[in-house]
């Protein structure tokens, strides 16, 4: 199909040169397509092009590298089964190829033969790595949190839910807990000025201190599971576990590995 980019179609069992790519910062290899990422910004790619993962406008093979359309600014590419992503340095990724099942993110299974941006469900965060799977892309934030698309039949999105739920547009991964170190400094015998009310609720409940602000809030069940991961960025700040079975919870409030503060939450 042409993958390797030095004019054949022919396999090579020594390595040959890409044509054409000079001053490259990073490469990529699909199913039957490659991508490369120049050090000006530009996206190059080559080789089976049936679903439009060359991002070129066409569906027609080639066998030396061609220019991504549209897209300057690349610092990462990302290359799929017959789709490519391509995320720019302003945080934004777009995406070409096959879309059977949402796997370009743009909100729709449409096939794109130039790249469309994937859908900013992440709102204010900013992404930092785009990877592609065989029918699932995965994207990570400057937060630290995972966001995917596509297909979800193995519960591949991680989002908790399976048996066939694909999702055409970025939904966001269940976190997953990390070991803290338990160096507590108070807890909820202390006195200190931190407030969660009503507890118990029906799930909503606000959290009011003066001295949690950039801190780390975590909610675990009883098995030890996280069910909630924020960042507390004001002196009040909404708890909301109304989507969560009633029962007993726990929260950690952690700053710079430290635990700042722990207790208990009741959702009734």
């Amino acid at each position: 199909m042409g993958n390797l980019g030095d004019g054949s179609n022919t396999d090579r069992t020594t390595p040959v040169q890409v044509v054409g790519i000079t001053n490259s910062t990073q490469v990529a290899g699909g199913g039957e397509h490659s991508l490369f990422v120049r050090g000006d910004g530009t996206a190059w790619a080559c080789g089976l092009n049936a679903s439009g993962q060359l991002g070129n406008g066409n569906t027609t093979n080639t066998n030396t590298p061609i220019q991504v359309n549209g897209l300057t600014g690349i610092i990462q590419a990302a290359a799929g089964a017959e789709y490519s992503l391509f995320l720019k340095s302003d945080g934004t990724v777009w995406a070409a190829g096959r879309n059977q099942y949402g796997q370009l993110g743009d909100g729709t299974a449409i096939d794109r033969w130039t790249p469309v941006q994937v859908v900013a469900s992440w709102s204010t965060e900013t992404i930092i790595r785009a990877e592609a799977a065989r029918e699932h892309s995965i994207f990570l934030t400057t937060t630290g949190a995972v966001w995917a698309t596509g297909r979800n039949n193995y519960g591949q999105l991680g989002n908790g839910v399976f048996n066939m739920t694909n999702s055409t547009s970025p939904v966001r991964a269940v976190p997953v807990c990390t070991a803290l170190v338990t160096d507590v400094i108070h807890n909820e015998n202390d006195n200190t000025p931190l407030v969660i009310f009503p507890n118990p609720s029906n799930g909503k409940m606000q959290i009011v201190s003066s001295g949690i602000l950039e801190s780390q809030l975590k909610v675990f069940s009883v098995t030890g599971g996280c069910i909630y991961h924020s960042t507390i960025t004001s002196s009040q700040h909404e708890v909301d576990l109304s989507g969560q079975p009633v029962g007993a919870y726990f929260y950690q409030l952690f700053n710079d590995r430290k635990i700042l503060h722990t207790g208990k939450i009741i959702v009734e």
